[in-house]
């Protein structure tokens, strides 16, 4: 089963690593939910997602979303460009797949950690994938850097650890034997990048 979690060192070069760090501060900026200036802007739903996610992890794991002021569209401008040849790196080992249309740009702070779970996530009916399935298949994730102890990436029923090196793409099935969980961060902050895909069926 191991053979099925893929793992690419440099998928992004180092130039473009140093071309978003200075941003990371700006995303960190605005994560604070509670002093979100324009929380009224978002919908009820997103808020109860936030609210969710903070009773779920605490306070130390968000995610940089597209503010309502802009605050990480530069970030995300630029991640997108880099991102479009995981499709390519992914397609030469599953075949034919369909991205969710989101990406998201996690930041784990010190102390935080991610439990065991898998990401073949059940949508609601009426929601539904792309491809109108309710299971994903298949997750990627890249990381942006590795100034950080701990944070590492653990598959508990193979035993498997892997330790996030800045540029590195990691991605595999969603099925249950890939459940994986993030240790804890030990110092410094943990950023990645995650996608989630789908077969596509003719």
């Amino acid at each position: 089963m191991e053979e099925n979690i893929h793992i690419v060192p440099n998928f992004v070069s180092r130039e473009f690593l140093d071309e978003i760090r200075p941003l990371f501060a700006d995303g960190l900026d605005s994560l604070n939910i509670d002093n979100i200036s324009n929380r009224e802007a978002l919908s009820p739903f997103e808020i109860a997602k936030l609210e969710a996610a903070k009773a779920h992890y605490g306070n130390n794991i968000f995610k940089l979303r597209h503010a309502v002021n802009g605050v990480n569209d530069e970030l995300y401008e630029i991640v997108s460009k880099h991102i479009v040849k995981d499709q390519m790196c992914i397609e030469s080992v599953f075949g034919d797949l369909q991205p969710e249309t989101k990406f998201n740009i996690t930041v784990m702070l010190k102390g935080s950690s991610v439990p065991p779970h898998t990401d073949e996530q059940i949508f609601p009916e009426h929601v539904g994938t792309i491809n109108k399935t309710v299971l994903r298949d298949i997750t990627s994730v890249f990381y942006l850097n590795d100034d950080f102890d701990g944070g590492e990436l653990y598959f508990d029923h193979l035993n498997k650890t892997i330790k996030p090196e800045a540029g590195m793409l990691v991605f595999f099935p969603t099925a249950k034997i890939y459940r994986h969980a993030v240790l804890t961060v030990k110092n410094g902050q943990r950023f990645s990048v995650s996608r989630f895909w789908n077969f596509k069926f003719s």
